[in-house]
């Protein structure tokens, strides 16, 4: 649109070589000289051809194309072009933006993929190509959640196909709604604006250090123009593939603090404080040191109150590599056979195959599953009073098992637009433009493993292995850097040849050990996903030049987006039936995989890498950092079924099955105005936006399939076992029969179930072990036989009228000689044949249960939809005033939205039971979701103080209303174990820590793992945290950008070619505190996520003599990257990162190139923060705060990884 400045000869001069020289890779800048005079931003070409022509090549002409964008802008802006992008390190579009003042990027496996723009996160921001909002495939963790949203993963296009970015960071009314913090526009190429015909090939060689591999590129493009150049087109076509490797240690924390019992406590985890060494005593409320039993001041340190501390539940220990194959190829054809008339068809195809192969182990510390009573818990557990966080820890009960992974990833992107550009006359022109675009994302054959021990050498078989002999399994990071040293098993376990019995073992996980590591379970991955955007505009602009009022402006748009979405993660485990693929009605028994063991799962290969680990951890001496066996899922699979593993599948699953559809009208009006003599530029303008939503899915909760359950609501309240007093003793069981051996088995319903109620049964009412007859409370009689009679080792006291009082078994319970010995959970109301507490079991919801083996048993599912409207007013003011012929201030004020994420809409509630955590867990979206508003204010000041020169500031802020939160949410939900064909999904019952399972509600009750958790249970209504997607209350934004850029061409001979860009962002984000559903608690503020509070980027270059050398730094600060999990935050540390471009023009023709990337090798660590972490009861214990603004702790590592450096070189023709 038309706009204009009162500018001096130098600036004018300036402006009309930008308007003559054409935006396109490799094309050459243009600086011009001229007298005095007034340019308009849309000028012709007979005003320019009066202009004197000096060409500046390479990248100071990109810098200077990117520095009049930013000048003569009608807002604030930011622009990189052709030469900054293709000619430099940053070949991906992420890096390349990464450069810009308040750019952020999200980087995947060392390359750039997404971007957030002054505190907004990447789906809240439109990236537009050609005019075109691009759609985008699935973000997130490809496995366990992954996730539709708008954000566009930006590794998928190469930059070969671009000619410019705008990154436009103020609103104006003309402007397509849906981003927050700026939107950014891609360009390809208009061929009628090239100079000349042009054909260009070149290719590159890379080399990945990290990951060994060599790979290539190839680019070529070709233009040309016809018709007396009224008809043009260009075509570009770039492959490439690139192979990298990221070695990485993850840690995950607890959802729950864990807590810490006094050291003469009858049962718990008891501790010493790391500082002093000293046992760890606890104090209740009034007591002093003088009211505990055998205080000992010289080796025991007391602590006021309950200590609950942060624990790590387990490590991964990774190495991955992905291998990058991409395609884009982009054409255009421009055609103006009027001189007021011009069209243009741009397509593009961008096609990016992604390959993963994913190596792992991982140790799982088990910190919620209880500890033995026979070792020295006191001294295997160390705590750190200063920070509340088990920094050591060693159990018999910890454990591992092995992961590995992989398959294809096919992302693929077409863009169409259709642009018609008309001037009815010298006032009065029109654009009309139809965009069309399409991403469809999927996997392919992506298939994984993981082992266990629970087949050999399982809890209960390391319940039995003396202390001396036992290899415990556990960490200590005490060391001053905060680096953990792991220990795990290395002698093997030895099995009778006969009957595969254990005859020997010391741990139960030896990563080395081909016997004892079995098939735990195999994964399906299966993702498929498309997304769909076609829009119309129509725009009209009319030149008014009256009242200060130079034009008007005014459009429509209308567009339909469609989000349909089909994810499916499925693990299976022993008895689970696999499907054929090419007949889904056909399914296939399979063995137990508690038989398939390591050995038979080994894929020949030796470890790909012999520097695993380097630079993540001083401590290396672990044999597992020279590698560990590497498996086949394939060979696995083919044992599991006995079929060949690329015919068979598992059954489709409705619940990750979700389709959205925003369909959006708009319309604006726009005045643009001038005032003082042409200084003041501006527009004000307001903008009506409608949005429709439909959305549909599927909810529903996923249960615990084996039949390892106890109900304690259902065995001491509805049946009455626990009531000992005024009732008789059980009968004995008959042992249930597997339907399809005819063969007596505990896992199905005893034959006489119906026999099991109104009676106690010792098994449920008392401590004991069951791999002790001594510990046994009763005769063959039933006579009570334990010294002190039935009251001995009793833990359950009361009935049902009156209510239950239920105890925790202790760590030493009394054997039938009187004696004190262990007990355990492992040993205690365990699930298997050999436990005694089978007979009770709750088989509801497994694969023995009353509905069968089918998933109805486990899953429970209903669709869900639902629609909504929103309707929004967005009005804008920019003011634009020319200080002097070199100074520019700009001012703006606006209102923006931007739309939830499409999953956010998905009216679904999602659920699992949970069983191994003290919670169930889920997420729920909300079709209602209102767009997210923001309020703005801009300020600007740039300095162009000389033809190459720029030193500019900006200030912002943002006022955000309903800001789309996930809030983990308490509830309660409804019991639906019996509702196999489930109608309803609306499971969620509002918290209420009064209510109790039964009555009207029917809460579901809380059930325990046999032999796990069973030994601490109680009668409560299972409590679910769920992810809730709602509006919040309000965030605020602030910030500012300094830019400076400057070719130092004044200085005397060879130093005229040096030259320097330098800029730096600082954003402060802080959320408003939310309530927690209706628990009174409230979420404290954090920044937003991916908003680094200061960030820096400097690139120092030096172009003569036709040698072109760069050296850019990005730093980015800490910040906040995931919010979202329970109890804590995950933040990153500051980051730096240095690359290095050179070139040398041979000649005319040819140019080589040689590039490197990380030279510093980053290492990028995350670290994990408490951010109201409740205990085991639900009170929140503690809250570290924001760290970016308070001193928190930043030991606690939550993942620590590299990439590597990687290498380029190349040659460049063009003919």
């Amino acid at each position: 649109m038309s706009h204009k400045f009162k500018l001096s000869a130098v600036s004018a001069a300036i402006m009309a070589s930008y308007i003559a020289m054409p935006a396109y890779a490799q094309e050459d800048a243009t600086v011009t000289a001229a007298a005095e005079t007034e340019v308009e931003v849309k000028a012709d070409a007979e005003d320019i051809s009066e202009i004197e022509v000096i060409e500046i090549t390479g990248f100071k002409g990109s810098l200077r194309k990117a520095v009049n964008s930013k000048r003569f802008s009608e807002s604030v802006s930011d622009s990189i072009h052709a030469e900054d992008v293709g000619k430099s390190t940053d070949q991906n579009i992420a890096d390349a933006l990464s450069r810009v003042t308040g750019v952020s990027v999200q980087e995947e496996n060392g390359e750039g993929a997404r971007i957030s723009i002054r505190g907004t996160s990447s789906s809240m921001n439109q990236i537009q190509m050609n005019g075109v909002a691009l759609t985008s495939g699935l973000s997130g963790d490809q496995g366990s959640s992954p996730t539709a949203d708008q954000s566009v993963d930006l590794s998928s296009f190469s930059s070969d196909i671009l000619s410019s970015i705008d990154v436009i960071k103020t609103s104006s009314a003309d402007q397509d709604e849906g981003s927050l913090g700026g939107t950014v526009i891609l360009h390809t190429v208009k061929p009628l604006s090239l100079n000349e015909p042009r054909r260009s090939l070149s290719v590159e060689g890379r080399y990945n250090e990290y990951s060994g591999e060599e790979d290539s590129r190839i680019t070529g493009s070709i233009s040309d123009k016809f018709l007396d150049d009224t008809l043009g087109f260009v075509l570009t076509v770039a492959k490439d593939t690139q192979t990298t490797r990221q070695d990485r240690l993850n840690t995950d924390w607890t959802d729950a603090a864990i807590p810490i019992a006094d050291l003469y406590a009858d049962s718990g985890r008891t501790a010493h404080d790391l500082e002093t060494g000293k046992y760890i005593r606890i104090l209740d409320e009034g007591q002093t040191v003088e009211d505990l039993a055998n205080w000992d001041p010289d080796t025991q340190i007391a602590h006021q109150g309950p200590l609950d501390v942060l624990a790590r539940n387990y490590t991964r220990i990774s190495t991955s590599t992905s291998e990058r194959d991409r395609l884009s190829v982009s054409a255009g054809i421009e055609w103006a056979p009027l001189d007021t008339t011009n069209i243009q068809l741009d397509i593009t195809h961008t096609q990016q195959d992604v390959d993963e192969e994913y190596h792992a182990f991982t140790l799982n510390f088990a910190p919620l599953t209880g500890v033995s009573g026979a070792d020295p818990v006191a001294d295997w557990n160390g705590v750190n009073l200063d920070n509340r966080t088990l920094n050591k820890s060693y159990s018999r009960k910890s454990g591992g098992g092995f992961n590995r992974s992989g398959g294809l990833r096919e992302l693929e992107t077409n863009v169409v637009s259709l642009e018609l550009d008309h001037d009815f006359n010298d006032s009065f022109r029109m654009n009309l433009s139809l965009g069309y675009s399409e991403t469809t994302d999927e996997t392919d054959n992506h298939v994984g493993l993981s082992s266990a021990t629970w087949g050999t050498v399982g809890n209960t078989i390391l319940e039995s292995v003396p202390l001396d002999q036992l290899e415990p399994i556990g960490l200590d990071c005490t060391a001053s850097d905060g680096d953990c040293a792991y220990t795990m098993g290395t002698i093997p376990a030895v099995f009778d040849p006969y009957d595969g019995s254990v005859n020997s073992v010391t741990s139960k996980f030896n990563p080395f050990d081909l016997e004892a590591n079995h098939l735990g379970s195999l994964n399906f991955r299966d993702n498929q996903q498309e997304d769909t955007n076609k829009s119309v505009h129509l725009n009209f602009d009319y030149d008014v030049d009256k009242y200060n009022v130079t034009s008007l402006e005014f459009g429509f748009k209308y567009a339909k987006r469609n989000k349909d979405v089909y994810t499916q993660n499925t693990s299976v485990n022993t008895g689970t039936a696999l499907i054929d693929n090419s007949d889904p009605d056909t399914s296939y028994s399979t063995v137990g995989m508690g038989s398939i063991n390591l050995v038979d799962m080994l894929s020949g290969e030796a470890f790909p890498f012999d520097n695993f680990g380097e630079d993540l951890t001083d401590n290396r001496d672990n044999a597992f950092f020279g590698g560990w066996p590497m498996l086949d899922a394939d060979k696995a699979i083919a044992e599991f079924v006995g079929r060949d593993p690329g015919t068979v599948g598992v059954a489709a699953n409705n619940q990750g099955t979700r389709e959205i559809e925003t369909e959006t009208q708009s319309a604006y009006f726009k005045v643009n105005f001038e005032g003082f003599d042409g200084r003041l530029t501006g527009n004000v303008g307001l903008r009506y936006v409608k949005d429709e939503n439909t959305a549909s899915g599927y909810g529903g909760i996923n249960y615990y399939r084996p039949p390892h359950m106890l109900d304690p609501y259902n065995l001491l309240v509805e049946r009455g076992l626990g009531t000992i007093e005024g009732q008789q003793a059980c009968p004995e069981a008959v042992m249930g029969v597997n339907p399809e051996t005819g063969a007596g088995d505990t896992r199905w319903a005893p034959q006489n179930e119906s026999e099991l109620t109104g009676c106690y049964d010792w098994a449920i009412t008392h401590g004991y072990d069951y791999w002790n007859d001594a510990t046994t409370p009763v005769d063959a009689n039933g006579n009570w036989i334990l010294p002190g009679g039935v009251d001995t080792n009793r833990l359950v006291f009361g009935n049902a009228a009156d209510g239950f009082e239920l105890i925790d078994l202790p760590n030493m319970i009394v054997d039938a000689n009187g004696n004190l010995v262990p007990a355990s959970p492992l040993t205690h109301r365990q699930f298997g044949s050999a436990g005694e507490i089978w007979p009770y079991l709750d088989r509801s919801t497994s694969f023995v249960g009353p509905n069968g083996n089918i998933e109805s048993s486990w899953q429970r599912e209903a669709p869900t939809s639902g629609t909504a409207s929103h309707e929004l007013l967005l009005p804008s003011l920019n003011l634009n005033y020319a200080i002097n012929d070199e100074m520019i201030a700009r001012f703006a004020v606006s209102k923006t939205m931007t739309r939830p994420g499409f999953d956010s809409l998905n009216p679904r509630l999602q659920m699992n039971e949970n069983v191994w955590g003290p919670t169930a867990e889920g997420s729920a979206g909300n079709v209602n979701l209102e767009p997210l508003k923001s309020k703005n204010l801009d300020l600007s000041f740039e300095w162009y103080f000389n033809e190459t020169g720029m030193l500019s500031t900006a200030l912002f802020y943002k006022k955000m209303s309903d800001f789309p939160e996930t809030v983990v949410t308490p509830f309660h939900y409804k019991d639906v174990r019996t509702e196999y064909d489930l109608e309803d999904a609306n499971l969620l019952l509002d918290y209420d820590e009064e209510r109790q399972p039964g009555g009207v509600e029917q809460c579901m009750p809380h059930r325990y793992v046999g032999g796990f958790g069973a030994s601490s249970w109680d009668i409560e209504c299972h409590t679910a945290l769920i992810a809730i997607e709602k509006n919040g209350e309000e965030a605020e934004i602030h910030g500012i950008e300094l830019g400076y850029t400057q070719n130092y061409d004044f200085l005397p001979g060879i130093w005229s070619g040096l030259g320097l860009s330098v800029n730096y962002t600082y954003q402060n984000s802080e959320k408003d505190p939310e309530e927690i559903g209706t628990t009174g608690l409230f979420t404290q503020p954090l920044p937003q996520e991916n908003t680094p509070e200061h960030s820096a980027n400097t690139t120092l270059y030096y172009e003569k003599y036709g040698v072109s050398l760069r050296l850019a730094h990005r730093y980015t600060g800490e910040q906040l990257i995931n919010d979202g999990i329970t109890g804590g935050a995950i933040w990153q540390e500051e980051t730096n990162r240095l690359d290095f471009s050179s070139s040398y023009q041979i000649n005319k023709m040819f140019s080589i190139t040689f590039q490197a990337t990380n030279l510093t090798d980053e290492v990028y660590r995350n670290y994990y923060t408490a951010y109201d972490i409740q205990n085991e009861n639900g009170d929140v214990v503690y809250d570290e705060g924001n760290a970016l603004d308070e001193s928190v702790t930043t030991s606690r590592t939550a993942s620590i990884y590299k990439s590597g450096r990687q290498y380029r070189i190349g040659i460049r023709g063009t003919f």
